[in-house]
């Protein structure tokens, strides 16, 4: 065989293997592509232990749960009735001849509903801070299971693409050393250059990704790096039942946290209200005293028993009444006015909560739909077929059939299509957690636990 022959063998084979690099990265079996992706269940329970680590370190969590702990110590304030007032009066005159004191205790009873209402109120803004607290708890695992995601995909890009690099830096050396010995043309070597600086260039670019990925998580997870974080190795694969013909989505929609503290707002809106009527309404106070009198004159006279004794009165008065104010004139019919509008925004505003809910998860169940079947025609339908094409195309450039041109191209276009492989598993885990994130369950574990649920009635 010649050098020239092999050359091109040699020079086949690393281009060869260069494109099956998401095989040599993954540790799949050269059987099916699909062997590329994780056991959708390892990723999943792998993302949720990430998962706990942000919501239990995520500073934003934690400031919103110190606010449901200001509502709950107003919640006991507004439960606590009014205190009663204590007036005490002193007077006395000249060589104590004179004097008078008073005690009185008035107590404002809460028979207009005030407190009542303020009750509800303080109630119902507990639920909302802890249903918002829920809310935020959804969108941050959405976020974490994307930016895991994002990392995951970003490696896998990067690691194709270093280890396409280091083939291409072979492939060119050998062209160089052929160059040198009068084998191939120069134009070859600077072709192979100008490929392998194509990809180069994309290397350069993935690891900006990584970067940029790995500090949106390590932010999401209130952290500076992404230490001692078990992240998954690869990208799951599809999760093959379908959900969607089993959902109650009513059921579930009423529990998704965004649109229960819409509701809850409303019921905040009723308490507001209930409070500005309790402000129309005649207020009453019990009101209590006692009052004790002495006066007397700086003489002595005799009394019955014919005695001398001092001149003087004593006089002690006990009274109970009530203070009732009487709205005329302002029975707040401006706060009234204002919080009944009040009533209905918030209600309008849970209505579009609702319908938002539902449009996201129609959205996300046509999403997944399509991404699981984007992932499957690209797993069976796709890279296995370009890869079994590149050994054909390999063995026709080696046999002089094919020129380098042609199968730069090919390469070219083969490398396109693990990158977008890879894009299309993304892009299928992004939609398994946007289906998670509309219907508002932590889990995929407790979507199929309600789906079970639906199947058995």
């Amino acid at each position: 065989m010649s050098l020239n022959n092999q050359y091109r063998i040699l020079t086949s084979v690393l281009l060869f293997l260069g494109l099956l690099t998401p095989s040599l990265l993954l540790g799949q079996t050269k059987d099916s592509a699909s062997l590329d992706l994780s056991p959708p269940e390892v990723y999943w329970t792998q993302v949720e232990r990430v998962i706990e680590i942000g919501l239990r370190e995520n500073p934003e969590i934690a400031a919103l749960r110190l606010g449901e702990s200001i509502s709950e110590s107003e919640l006991r304030q507004v439960r606590l009735f009014p205190n009663p007032t204590l007036s005490v009066q002193l007077e006395g005159g000249r060589q104590g001849m004179y004097g008078e004191r008073m005690l009185g205790i008035e107590m404002p009873l809460p028979l207009d509903g005030r407190r009542g209402a303020a009750v509800r109120t303080a109630r119902a803004s507990i639920e909302e801070i802890r249903f918002e607290i829920a809310d935020r708890e959804r969108l941050l695992r959405r976020a974490i299971r994307d930016a895991v995601t994002a990392v995951v995909a970003a490696r896998l890009r990067r690691d194709f693409l270093k280890l396409s690099l280091e083939l291409a830096e072979r492939s060119q050396t050998l062209t160089s050393e052929a160059v040198d010995q009068g084998l191939r043309a120069p134009l070859e070597l600077n072709k192979e250059t100008v490929f392998l600086n194509g990809i180069r260039a994309r290397r350069e670019m993935a690891e900006a990704d990584v970067t940029e990925a790995e500090v949106t998580l390590a932010t999401l997870l209130g952290r500076e790096s992404l230490t001692n974080i078990g992240l998954p190795e690869s990208l799951p694969g599809v999760i093959h039942d379908d959900v969607a013909d089993t959902l109650n989505k009513e059921d579930l929609l009423s529990k998704r946290p965004d649109v229960a503290a819409s509701r809850a707002r409303i019921r905040i809106s009723e308490g507001l209200l209930g409070e500005a009527r309790a402000g129309g309404r005649p207020t009453v106070d019990l009101m209590f005293g006692i009052r004790e009198m002495k006066s007397g004159f700086p003489l002595k006279g005799l009394n019955s028993n014919g005695e001398f004794s001092p001149i003087e009165d004593r006089m002690r008065f006990t009274g109970v009444g009530m203070r009732i104010g009487i709205p005329i004139f302002n029975r707040n019919q401006g706060g009234i006015s204002a919080a009944t509008t009040s009533v209905e925004r918030a209600r309008r505003i849970a209505t579009s909560a609702e319908i938002v809910a539902r449009n996201e998860v129609s959205t996300a169940i046509v999403r997944l739909r399509r991404a699981k079947r984007s992932l499957e025609i690209m797993t069976r339908g796709v890279v296995q077929q370009a890869r079994d094409n590149l050994r054909v195309i390999a063995l026709s450039y080696e046999d002089g059939a094919m020129s380098l041109d042609e199968f730069l191209r090919e390469r070219r276009a083969a490398i396109d299509l693990e990158l977008e492989f890879i894009e299309a598993a993304r892009a299928n885990a992004v939609a398994e957690t946007s289906l998670l994130a509309s219907l508002g369950v932590t889990t995929r574990c407790e979507l199929t636990a309600n789906c079970q649920k639906e199947k058995a009635k």
